[in-house]
């Protein structure tokens, strides 16, 4: 089971650390990035605000991922992210005539298809944080409902008086019955 804790936080660390680099480096290069998202053929002069948007949401999800808060809810948010780029990507790829990239830093040099690759593997990445994070979950609640189980019976144990419970121990209960 550490082992898959282990893996757990290592994906968890890298999405986070990737949409902390993401973000800040569209923010450091705001102007360029602006531009590129009024070139795309899909979202040309509609959401005047999704420059914004997606710098804040991809550095808050950063953020999240990195400090682990809410990991499984964190993560749902980050798939769907990721989803939806990977299907922006897809979809110009076969619909648009000219693809400007608004992606900045090191995914700035890739193409589109390895763009969508790199996309992919993160998705797939990320289901893999979900489940392992699922099969943990249900491991903690199960050593907790363990604990509480042998914590009542502890409990009941000393509360009762203490003749009565070495002899139920010892078999010898007849004065119960």
């Amino acid at each position: 089971m550490k082992n898959l804790t282990i893996i757990n936080f290592a994906i968890s660390t890298i999405l986070g650390l990737l949409m902390l680099y993401s973000g800040s480096s569209k923010l450091l290069d705001f102007h360029n990035f602006t531009e590129q998202i009024d070139k795309s053929p899909f979202l040309y002069n509609r959401f005047e605000i999704l420059p914004v948007l997606l710098i804040t949401i991809e550095t808050v999800l950063g953020v999240l991922l990195l400090t682990h808060y809410k990991r499984k809810l964190v993560l749902y948010f980050h798939l769907y992210l990721m989803s939806s780029f990977t299907v922006y990507i897809y979809l110009m790829m076969q619909k648009a005539s000219y693809l400007p990239c608004a992606c900045m830093g090191i995914f700035e040099s890739l193409s589109w298809q390895e763009h969508l690759w790199v996309n992919i593997i993160l998705v797939v990445l990320n289901l893999i944080a979900i489940f392992i994070g699922t099969d943990l979950n249900k491991e903690e609640q199960y050593k907790n409902h363990k604990q509480r189980i042998t914590g009542s019976y502890n409990t009941i144990r000393r509360a009762s008086p203490s003749g009565a419970t070495d002899q139920m121990d010892n078999g010898r209960n007849s004065q119960y019955f």
